[in-house]
């Protein structure tokens, strides 16, 4: 079993700078990256004996010199298997070697130009493409037949565009426009009016969607 080797720093900048050094001092793995209450962050390594004393104490010396506070600094030999994914993340054993980072995100390349290149995974995409395209929603319309032209209603509608929506659909169509939307929308509208309204003020914030649809049916049927 590889040791595994930690240092606890006061502050997440000290912690980046300690797992950099460790990385680059020695042949090891980062394991894990532990925060803990109080601002305390824990590094955790693994590697042969020698490298893990090596990285912990070539952490100690960076975090030191950028004026960072070190809690603890501490190497394991030889840890416990039961140490291994319980209380630290899985452990490399000795005859498991040390993953490249260069070598990984080579490999993920790899595949991302793959899956780029067609076959399942392009499928997919474009599958995932054209559903989210049949489910955007889009603004509501209101068709009519003959030579009257199709009005879209807005999300955001306000008194300007109802009035030019009325205006070429008829009072009639008040309630048809305004039923989709929420009662806070509705209020909102209700007070561009600028007392025009039957009601204003507290009214309006206290009546339901269909008491204030209805006085806006009573406003464009006047």
């Amino acid at each position: 079993m590889k040791a595994i080797g930690m240092i606890e720093t006061k502050g997440l900048v000290p912690a980046i700078e300690s797992a950099d050094a460790m990385l680059k001092a020695a042949e090891v793995t980062l394991i894990e990256r532990r925060f803990v209450k109080g601002g305390l962050v824990t590094i955790v390594i693994a590697g042969d004996v020698a490298a893990c004393k090596a990285s912990v104490d070539a952490a100690a010396s960076a975090v030191q010199r950028m004026g960072g506070e070190i809690v603890s600094t501490h190497v394991i030999p030889r840890p416990h298997s039961t140490l291994s994914g319980l209380i630290v993340n899985r452990i490399p054993g000795d005859d498991e070697e040390i993953s490249d980072p260069d070598d990984e995100e080579s490999h993920i390349s790899s595949r991302n130009k793959e899956n780029e290149g067609g076959g399942t995974p392009s499928e997919t995409v474009e599958e995932a493409e054209e559903h989210a395209e049949n489910t955007t929603e889009e603004p509501a319309e209101i068709e009519e037949t003959g030579e009257s032209r199709t009005v879209e209603i807005p999300e955001n509608l306000h008194k300007a565009e109802l009035d030019e929506i009325v205006e070429a659909k008829g009072a009639d169509a008040v309630r048809e426009i305004l039923s989709g939307k929420k009662v806070v929308e509705l209020r909102t509208l209700a007070r561009e009016y600028n007392g025009q309204f039957g009601i204003s003020g507290r009214e309006i914030t206290h009546s339901n969607k269909s008491a204030l649809i209805d006085q806006f049916e009573e406003y464009y049927k006047k």
